[in-house]
């Protein structure tokens, strides 16, 4: 960035990234300080400055640096550090300085730093920070204040995104701009965020990671190359890695955020906070053991800090209730835990903490609804409403006091259906099913992110699905249709877009698969199930997701179900096909134990009339005694 003084106009203009003082003005400069311009003075020298903005415990390696650089893409144009006349952060020396700017008015050394001050043009004070023998940092202090907007317009930096510097009370003390490394320091005592100084350093790491720490607009992409960047200026910074993790799991990205996050845990094994997101990951992946060992991980480390306990938890419940046995006694149990941590947080003064704390309070509560409405309780009904009104209560409160994020309007929705399911009662989705596609619908066109848009269509899709439970309970197969297309518009939003996972594919292939049988069973629309069940195949595998090996008995009658249709549509060869699959499985389901052998009469049954229908007696005998061998157990 560059201060470049035009004398005609007596305005400041930005040139080439260079803080630099023309020689023509410098050598009048009591001409200059009587015609300064209005934006860049300020009325005192002495207000606190921010400065030195490091990532915590990353030392600035200049061999790792190299390497990492070597593995990245190489440092983009529009990211170089400014200087202020040839005085450049991080590389100029001491006896550089000097040659440029001449001995200081006064060199004071301060602990492992010394400082040189200056006055210099219509700037009243000029600290020039040196540690070993470097410039470490400039801080400008202006002749009076002025507001952030006119000095980042003047300085041509509004085409940059500021980064808010806070306390961690959350008061505002600055902002920088993290691809130019100038930082404006807001005066402590002014009514309105004032500008009075500007502070230049070099390029690092950490005013990217503040800008995605901040990102309440959910800007993934731009997330991903702040990143890119912090990694090129500390490549061993767990952190760094921890964050695109978390940001590729928003955006579906299950197995490159696996890749982040064991890279984060390599850096830093001690850190155990990252083993939550870890654990979300592996349960995402349908690796449920680990899932269950990060979060009990989390738990046993003493020092954990209470909210990411408090998370981990609240993450083991999910696990235990959503897992292969249903233990919803336990996570009840479990969820309780993660409740009692997180009331205790939600009141600090610790911006940060508290948001993080009443977010996993808002999850527990929806948690300990859906294990009432699951299991095997007294009274379900009444409490479970409890529950589900403490939940929205607190995500409400969020959405107005605390920045809470727009997706929660629709995971209060989802949470909301979700135990509604649960609870296998005649309930009528269709408010909320509407509700959700309204608030989708300005939620997406206010964002500019793909990434997020789409996080955002498949919360809507998990939604619909629950919304189809709720309906098929209630025997209504006109909604369960409708809400599967409404599902079917969002899916095909999606298509290529975020990671296919055991989950997801076994989910989206319900979706189709319950509004072809709503077309068959509610409509007897064989040609129209048909249609859906098509669609449901390619998501359909005969390896259900860890989650759900309790129903595989279950998934071979859905393939002898679709089987009815096909055959029914005279699609016989398919119809035959898929039969003999259901049956496959079912027969695998029952040497586990997890289906009645009589359940295998029917599809032996339809095999042998498929097969006298398409005149092979041979093989409609063999099916036909199978079929009455099963009936007669």
């Amino acid at each position: 960035m560059l201060f470049a003084m035009n004398r005609q106009g007596m305005a400041w203009t930005i040139v080439w990234g260079t803080v630099f003082i023309s020689p023509l003005i410098s050598t009048n400069v009591q001409a200059w300080q009587d015609s300064a311009p209005a934006v860049l003075k300020s009325q005192t020298t002495d207000t606190p400055v921010i400065r030195k903005l490091r990532v915590a415990g990353d030392g600035q390696d200049e061999e790792a640096l190299k390497a990492s650089q070597e593995e990245t893409l190489q440092q983009p144009q529009n990211v170089r550090a400014s200087n202020f006349q040839g005085v450049t952060p991080g590389e100029t020396t001491t006896a550089q300085l000097i040659e440029i700017l001449g001995e200081p008015q006064n060199r004071q050394d301060q602990g492992d730093e010394e400082v040189f001050t200056y006055q210099v043009g219509p700037f009243p004070r000029v600290e020039v920070i040196v540690t070993n023998d470097a410039i470490a940092s400039i801080i400008i202090f202006l002749d009076k204040l002025a507001s952030p907007q006119d000095v980042a317009k003047e300085l041509k930096l509004d085409t940059f995104e500021a980064v808010l510097i806070r306390s961690e009370s959350g008061t505002v003390m600055g902002q920088i701009y993290p691809e130019r490394g100038v930082m404006f320091s807001f005066d402590p005592d002014a009514t309105e965020r004032m500008v009075g100084q500007l502070v230049l350093e070099q390029i690092t790491a950490e005013p990217f990671l503040m800008r995605v720490r901040q990102d309440r607009n959910h800007h993934y992409e731009q997330n991903l190359t702040d990143l890119a960047y912090a990694h090129q200026y500390a490549p061993n910074t767990s952190e760094i890695h921890w964050m695109k993790a978390k940001i590729l799991v928003s955006m579906g990205h299950y197995r490159r955020a696996l890749s982040a996050i064991e890279k984060a845990v390599s850096l830093a094994p001690q850190d155990s906070r990252l083993l939550t997101t870890r654990a979300k990951i592996h349960f995402e992946l349908d690796d449920y053991e680990a899932a269950i060992t990060d979060a009990e991980t989390v738990i046993a480390v003493d020092l954990t800090p209470p909210e990411y306990k408090a998370r981990a938890y609240c993450l083991l419940a999910d696990f235990m209730a959503n897992g292969p046995d249903h233990q919803y006694n336990e996570a009840l149990r479990i969820h309780q835990e993660a409740l009692q941590m997180g009331v205790q947080l939600a009141t600090t003064d610790r911006t940060e903490v508290r948001r993080y704390a009443k977010r996993v309070l808002v999850d527990a509560y929806f948690g300990v609804a859906n294990d009432i409405a699951r299991g095997n309780w007294q009274d379900k009904q009444q409490t479970m409403l409890k529950w589900l009104k403490g939940a929205s209560e607190i995500a409400y409160g969020m959405l107005e006091f605390d920045e809470g994020e727009s997706a929660l309007r629709l995971q209060i929705i989802q949470k909301t259906l979700l135990a509604y399911a649960g609870l296998k009662i005649n309930a009528d989705a269709k408010k909320a099913v509407g509700q959700l596609l309204v608030e989708l619908d300005q939620v997406v066109r206010k964002s500019v992110d793909t990434g997020y848009r789409n996080e955002l269509r498949w919360i809507a899709v998990e939604t619909l699905y629950e919304a189809i439970e709720i309906s098929r309970t209630r025997g209504d197969s006109k909604q369960v249709v409708q809400f599967a297309d409404d599902a079917d518009e969002l899916i095909k939003q999606l298509d290529q877009q975020r990671e296919r996972t055991p989950h997801s594919n076994y989910l989206i292939g319900k979706i189709y698969f319950y509004a072809g049988l709503a077309e068959s069973v509610g409509q007897q629309n064989h040609k129209q199930a048909a249609w859906y069940y098509e669609k449901s195949l390619p998501y359909f595998s005969a390896d259900l997701p860890a989650r759900n090996v309790s129903e595989r008995g279950l998934h071979g009658e859905r393939f002898v179900s679709m089987g009815v249709s096909y055959w029914q549509a005279s699609a016989r060869d398919e119809a035959v096909n898929l039969t003999h699959r259901g049956l496959e499985i079912m027969l695998g389901a029952e040497r586990v134990g997890e289906l009645d052998e009589a359940a295998l009469a029917v599809p032996y049954g339809n095999l042998a009339t498929m097969y006298e229908a398409l005149e092979d007696p041979d093989r409609a005998s063999r099916y036909a005694a199978r079929a009455a061998d099963f009936e007669s157990r």
